[in-house]
């Protein structure tokens, strides 16, 4: 159901969820493709705005079991998994407001606390490691002051469709709720060592028309194809239930990639992910037939 703030509010479980989440899935689709030809030039918010925003809605998250959760399905998982060198943030979402009464609502709290989830993992990765991760943003929708913030953060933000040439067997992808097509091309190339997005179930509920069903269906394939190699676990939604939160991370999984290897192949593997073309798109085009991202 519809909320007053325009935002779709989606229950975590049961098919009519489900359902929901697929519909939440195609109109982000759709935002995606109508925006990524005319990115904002102009921002409501300053910088100093969107940090206060963040630090207010990410409050209650910070705070809840998801949180705690969280951080613990990565600090005590770490060993045996896919080593990560490179974190890539997708289709977040804009922190900016079209006016100043928006302010906190639906759509900025999302985009807020799953900032903070992306940065929440990457700093326990990097609590492991002793080393830093670079990071990365790509969302059509940014507007100037969205992308001065980010960078405030030490997060570099790209231009569609440039970080999807980013993705390797030592990358983290992140992208909640991010739609079917956007998928296709982050997956196309190679799988990364940790996935952080839409399960299974829900990428099978998505209603899409027949034209890219082809695409769906790869997409359906290369999660699978993760999951075979990877440890699965249901992105933890907060005990004590709150709405918001409980449907911020709908339908989402974490799978990380098991480490097999032994520290030299995995070295190769990544020296060969680095020498392929990254700045063309030629593959991906290939693997997503007839879309674009802009």
């Amino acid at each position: 159901m519809a909320s007053d703030d325009g935002w779709q509010h989606i229950p975590p479980r049961g098919r009519k969820g489900r359902q929901r989440l697929a519909d939440v899935l195609a109109m982000e689709a759709v935002n995606m493709q109508t925006t990524a030809d005319h990115p904002p030039t102009s921002s409501v918010l300053s910088a100093a705005e969107i940090t206060a925003d963040h630090e207010k809605l990410c409050s209650r998250w910070r705070a809840s079991s998801s949180y705690t959760d969280l951080r613990a399905i990565i600090a005590e998982h770490f060993a045996g998994h896919a080593l990560i060198t490179t974190a890539v943030c997708l289709g977040l979402g804009s922190f900016d407001v079209k006016i100043l009464t928006d302010r906190g609502c639906r759509a900025s709290h999302d985009a807020h606390v799953q900032l903070e989830a992306f940065q929440t993992i990457v700093k326990v990765l990097e609590e492991r490691t002793s080393k830093k991760i670079k990071c990365y943003a790509q969302e059509p929708s940014f507007t100037p002051s969205d992308k001065a913030y980010l960078s405030s953060l030490g997060i570099d933000v790209l231009d569609s469709p440039a970080a999807f040439g980013l993705v390797t067997a030592r990358t983290f992808v992140f992208g909640i709720h991010l739609p079917h097509y956007a998928w296709g091309y982050a997956l196309a190339e190679h799988l990364p060592g940790l996935y952080v997005g839409t399960d299974l179930r829900s990428l099978d509920g998505v209603n899409i028309g027949l034209a890219e069903d082809e695409v769906l269906r790869k997409v359906i394939g290369r999660v699978g194809e993760m999951s075979r190699e990877a440890d699965r676990w249901a992105f933890p939604v907060a005990g004590e239930w709150d709405s918001w939160l409980g449907a911020t991370f709908a339908g989402t999984d974490i799978l990380w990639r098991r480490q097999e290897k032994d520290g030299d192949a995995v070295e190769e593997e990544e020296k060969e992910a680095q020498g392929e073309e990254k700045g063309s798109t030629a593959g991906l085009e290939k693997e997503v037939t007839g879309l674009s991202l802009g």
